[in-house]
């Protein structure tokens, strides 16, 4: 009696077995990325999101998210969305995510956050934030200036900012040979935009000035980042004490 218990038993857990679902095999690592971006910041108003899928053979279809609103489902290798428009975003965090079903069922997710600026952010905006080009309240020059700083070529001009260090604002000024799109923005340390100084705001030709409120309270340093539509592109550090 015991033995055909015993029997019954490895019989049972047997069936239980056979009837889960076994580990995945197709399921693997999903890569997503976006272009352009440069250190999380996309600006064009139109951008390529791409997804690459280990065992791509095996995919049955890649979902593609942007903020929580479904904008594809593609079932053919290459998998992604090109030429996403951008024109609606307001600036800010933007989460782009990404869903593989693989044939046997099995899935995988990733996301990325990404932040909509209105000025281009290069690999050399987000070179370490440290020393400045000196300058006094009638911005004549302090020392030595800082030669990552308001680095200019051609006939736009933009800085460098005065005073510099400043305690209340700084003043910067720039030179259009043209009427043109102008934007600029100020990153902290940890190049998070602070603020935004203006956005692809129509310039007329001309000299032209931008006083910025220095943050209170504060002893540190800020990156100006300034761009124009003619593609001059220029940043400067500023310290506040």
């Amino acid at each position: 009696m015991l033995r055909k218990c015993a029997i019954l038993v490895v019989a049972a857990l047997m069936l239980f077995l056979m009837a889960c679902p076994s580990e995945s095999e197709d399921a693997g690592d999903l890569t997503l990325s976006i272009s352009t971006s440069v250190g999380g910041y996309v600006w064009n108003p139109a951008i390529d999101i791409s997804v690459t899928a280990e065992n791509s053979d095996k995919v049955e279809k890649v979902t593609i998210w942007v903020d929580n609103v479904i904008v594809i489902e593609d079932a053919l290798a290459p998998f992604g969305y090109s030429n996403f428009n951008t024109s609606s975003w307001n600036y800010g965090e933007h989460v782009i995510k990404a869903k593989a079903k693989y044939d046997d069922g099995s899935s995988t997710t990733e996301s990325v956050e990404v932040t909509f600026t209105p000025c281009p952010i290069f690999e050399e905006d987000l070179t370490t934030i440290s020393g400045i080009t000196g300058r006094n309240s009638v911005n004549e020059p302090v020392g030595d200036p800082d030669p990552d700083d308001w680095v200019l070529v051609g006939e736009t001009t933009a800085g460098p900012a005065f005073p510099n260090p400043c305690t209340t604002f700084a003043t910067i000024m720039y030179t259009l040979p043209s009427s043109q799109h102008v934007s600029m923005i100020v990153l902290n340390r940890d190049y998070e935009i602070v603020e935004t100084l203006m956005a692809q705001e129509v310039q007329t030709a001309g000299d032209h000035s931008y006083e910025w409120i220095a943050p209170a309270n504060v002893n540190d340093i800020y990156r100006v980042v300034f761009h124009a539509e003619d593609g001059t592109h220029v940043h400067g550090d500023i310290e506040v004490q």
